[in-house]
């Protein structure tokens, strides 16, 4: 009596294994198909990876994002390598999606991924997504809208994807999943290589590098453009991870968001960057360029009134020289000054464009206006 109750608990677990071992076949072997171990997630297999209408043995997680630009959607971009990392990493210790630990844990991964504003799958309005990147998590069972989101912290990097597999670990029951960040040869590489051209330059020119080093003038122009970058909103654009560009209602790019003061897309501080500097230049152009033409001419005029009358022709034919006459110094300053102000009202032109700014240059910044 007692064998045939062993013997039939034990045909029922076995015939329970069985029925799991098929019911997860799609999603097992459509993981397997993927080097990543991410099903790309579909309306054509949607149903068949989540077993509708069979009661699932295994939890899913599903990333919704897209790798179109048009959408402008930065962190997509970025984090979608992070998910695969997650994936592979997953993959690379359970290669049969099982948890080690807790083998009643089972994991499978997926991807549904947006190609096109005019064409969004259905599976994104089955769960009323109002933005991307979303990440959610279906635990077994057959009960469609039990999901919980993982939120997708805005800190890129190694950092968020072992914040979220310790999140995902938490509510799958998997206490073992553990990332294994590849090697970057290429860095390494680079790094070493670089390492030893400083060190074999130093070397060979330590003078020159040490005068180099010493420079006023390219310590004067590092931080000119570390203060250009800084004041131009480089930095609120990385920490924002703005995009680069936007669109407007009829499709086409813009690169100011106008009416937005407190917002920029990236290429408008490039932009604005750009302007800061041809302004620096102009300046540095009108100070210290300019007067170096009338001191050579000055100089030189002085020189030659002490020497002798060969000299004096000499002079006068100098004098006759365009170059050497004060009137070029004066041409080089009206020039400079010119591109000065144009850049100017450009820039602020810039400012027109993001609130009201009544001022203009001689309506110079019309020029400017697309």
């Amino acid at each position: 009596m007692m064998f045939g109750k062993g013997l039939l608990t034990g045909l029922v677990a076995v015939i329970a294994v069985f029925q799991a071992v098929l019911g997860q076949e799609f999603a097992i072997n459509e993981a397997r198909q993927y080097k990543n171990g991410i099903i790309s997630l579909t309306d054509e297999n949607f149903a068949e990876v989540f077993e509708l209408p069979k009661k699932r043995s295994y939890g899913v997680a599903v990333l919704f994002t897209t790798n179109n630009m048009d959408f402008g959607c930065n962190t997509c971009v970025k984090f979608d390598p992070e998910y695969e990392l997650l994936a592979q990493s997953w993959l690379l210790d359970h290669p049969e999606f099982t948890s080690n630990k807790n083998p009643e844990s089972q994991l499978v991964f997926a991807r549904a991924t947006i190609d096109s504003p005019n064409s969004i799958p259905n599976i994104f309005r089955m769960f009323k997504l109002a933005q991307i990147p979303k990440l959610l998590y279906f635990p077994p069972g057959d009960d469609i809208q039990n999901f919980e989101t993982i939120d997708i912290p805005p800190e890129d990097g190694l950092e968020r994807v072992i914040h979220i597999a310790n999140w995902l670990g938490s509510l799958a029951g998997i206490p073992d999943i553990v990332i294994h960040q590849p090697t970057d040869w290429t860095n390494l590489m680079l790094t070493a290589f670089i390492g030893f051209a400083v060190v074999y330059l130093f070397r060979k020119h330590t003078d020159v590098i040490l005068g180099f080093i010493g420079s006023k003038w390219i310590w004067t122009i590092i931080s000119t453009i570390f203060i250009i970058f800084m004041i131009s909103g480089y930095m609120f654009t990385q920490m924002r991870q703005v995009p680069i560009a936007g669109s407007n209602r009829n499709g086409g790019i813009i690169y100011f968001a106008e009416g937005e003061f407190q917002n920029q897309f990236g290429i408008e501080t490039q932009i604005v960057a750009v302007f800061y500097g041809i302004l620096a230049l102009c300046m540095i152009f009108l100070i210290k360029i300019v007067p170096s033409f009338e001191l050579d001419t000055t100089d030189s005029i002085a020189t030659v009134s002490d020497n002798s009358s060969t000299k004096k022709n000499k002079k006068s034919k100098r004098k006759n020289n365009f170059i050497n006459s004060p009137y070029f110094a004066y041409l080089l300053a009206v020039i400079g000054a010119t591109v000065l102000y144009s850049f100017f009202a450009a820039y602020t032109n810039i400012y027109s464009m993001k609130q009201a700014y009544p001022f203009t240059f001689l309506k110079l910044a019309q020029l400017f206006t697309a």
